[in-house]
């Protein structure tokens, strides 16, 4: 084909790119409904009656305080409604089909296809990153700081340098993991201009490196200083990080890893080789520019990994998704670099072009999910539970999106009770984790309202163990094998409530079963017991 033929391709493609992932975050703002317990604690977090409030409690939620304070600002300018955050979300969407192609026309003075095909039509971009949260908005401002960097590196400005650094610093601002991925494309940026013999600019990206750490020193201060912390810490072994992350590279999970992989190696290939052989050839700055491209691409999995041992966090697909939008983003800034081989540029149309046949329909199951059902349990207790009555939500987390939905008369406590339900609060759990008897006061409770013929209400996940299997019990933390893993705790006090319902409960009835269609982060049940029995 022709280049001009090739160009014109190319243009089509993009904007049916660009279409189809706009049709997919239409139809995920539609379907995903309610906000999920994550969301809820954001949004909760960020209308706390004063700002210092929030400026307080912002280590609970995550995100640095520049997420739940824009969100304050958005609730105030536009309501709290579900179709308002769901709104938000597909903003997000909008701005990075936005941000794709103006660092496209800025970079490469093409068409974006790459990074639009392999993040804009991922499942887990389409899904988490149109959350309330920040993994949204973090994954889009580092393909700006990646695509604003590569330009300062080809062509230098002071104001390109600057809007650089912006988009560096504000990614930093909205998500805590960002840290390591701007880090890394400072990295990157100063040893290819020391290769490249550009001494002064490696300095000024070194300074722009250093502003980002300095920036979140006082928020990693705060964060490795919270004691609590230790309940969230566990082994985290490879194979655990790798199947998440095989997760969240997308679907159809049985060839998308592999297509990552393979871009992975191409590209890094491909640029290893183009600079061998035309290092001398081609102008300095557009080997410079490679060459950064080829360093990101080495040291983001090797740095976002070290960081993920170094933390020992268990982790769910969300979290890779700056990482996949910066390894996105980078495989695209390669490929316009490559793509002056008329025989690259040809494999990159055929290849986008047959992702684009296959994606959308691999996306479309997931994209159509609710993100929880926990509204839908809410409303069938305002309907139905009594103000004698009293509802046990499992495990304690859930009850963040229940207290934001339920607004009934029925009192409602958690397994196990803690005193506060806006946000998460793991410190209020490590204390119930080290009491001899955590469970005894909700024990207390449901046995008052069984005995004066009132139901308890059991919403979340119930393990009612078989006749003569006794549930697991453990010795205030740290005193037992798993030290001072929460989730242990958790398993061992959710068969403990299934136990003292299986032994006093005379009727169990399960009134709502997991629906279908519903994220399974979220997807409660709701169990009836009533009756009592010694």
């Amino acid at each position: 084909m022709k280049p001009q033929t090739i160009k014109r391709i190319e243009w089509v493609t993009a904007i049916v790119l660009s279409l189809s992932v706009l049709l997919l975050l239409i139809v995920r703002a539609r379907h995903a409904g309610a906000l999920w317990r994550d969301e809820c604690g954001t949004v909760q977090l960020a209308r706390m009656p004063s700002l210092s409030d929030v400026v307080e409690n912002f280590d609970h939620q995550t995100f640095p305080p520049l997420l739940p304070l824009t969100v304050r600002l958005y609730t105030i300018l536009f309501g709290t409604s579900d179709a308002s955050f769901r709104f938000f979300g597909f903003a997000v969407g909008v701005a990075f089909i936005c941000v794709v192609w103006l660092i496209a026309r800025v970079v490469g003075k093409g068409v974006p296809l790459v990074l639009l095909t392999l993040l804009g039509l991922n499942t887990t971009f389409l899904v988490w990153g149109t959350t309330v949260g920040g993994y949204g908005i973090g994954s889009v401002l580092i393909v700006l700081a990646l695509g604003l960097t590569a330009r300062s590196l080809l062509q230098p400005a002071p104001w390109r340098i600057v809007a650089a650094l912006f988009a560096c610093l504000a990614s930093v601002q909205f998500v805590i993991n960002d840290l390591v991925l701007v880090s890394v494309i400072a990295f990157s940026a100063v040893a290819a201009c020391l290769i490249c013999r550009f001494v002064r600019l490696a300095l000024v990206f070194a300074g722009v490196g250093l502003c980002c750490v300095t920036s979140d020193l006082v928020y990693l201060k705060i964060y490795s200083g919270a004691d609590w912390r230790i309940v969230l810490r566990q082994p985290v072994p490879f194979l655990w990080l790798w199947d998440s992350f095989r997760v969240a590279v997308g679907n159809p999970i049985s060839i998308i890893p592999w297509l990552w992989g393979l871009i992975f190696s191409a590209t890094l290939l491909g640029a290893a080789c183009y600079l061998i052989i035309n290092w001398r050839r081609r102008p300095v700055r557009e080997s410079l520019v490679l060459l950064f491209a080829a360093l990101v691409s080495l040291t983001a999995p090797l740095g976002y990994y070290g960081s993920l041992r170094l933390l020992r966090y268990p982790t769910n697909v969300w979290h890779y998704l700056p990482l996949l939008s910066l390894f996105a983003a980078n495989s695209d800034l390669i490929l316009a670099q490559l793509c002056r081989i008329h025989w690259v540029r040809v494999v990159r149309l055929g290849f986008v072009f047959a992702l684009l046949i296959i994606l959308p329909f691999a996306a479309w199951p997931q994209a159509t999910e609710r993100q929880t059902n926990i509204d839908i349990v809410a409303q069938e207790l305002e309907r139905d539970a009594s103000t004698n009555d009293v509802i046990v939500i499992n495990p304690w987390f859930v009850g963040i999106s229940f207290g934001w939905y339920y607004h009934g008369p029925t009192r409602w406590l958690t397994v196990p009770i803690v005193s506060e339900h806006r946000i998460h609060r793991f410190d209020l759990v490590k204390a119930k984790m080290m009491a001899p008897y955590p469970l005894s006061d909700l024990e207390q409770e449901m046995n008052a309202t069984l005995r004066a013929a009132h139901r308890v209400w059991l919403v979340g996940s119930v393990q009612i163990l078989p006749e003569g299997q006794a549930p697991l019990s453990l010795p205030p933390a740290p005193q037992s094998e798993f030290s001072w893993q929460n989730y242990a705790y958790q398993y061992a006090w959710s068969q403990q409530l299934g136990a003292f319902i299986r032994q006093h409960a005379v009727r169990v009835t399960l009134v709502l079963p997991p629906m279908r269609a519903v994220n399974k982060v979220e997807n409660a049940e709701l169990w009836a017991a009533e009756g009592w029995r010694d």
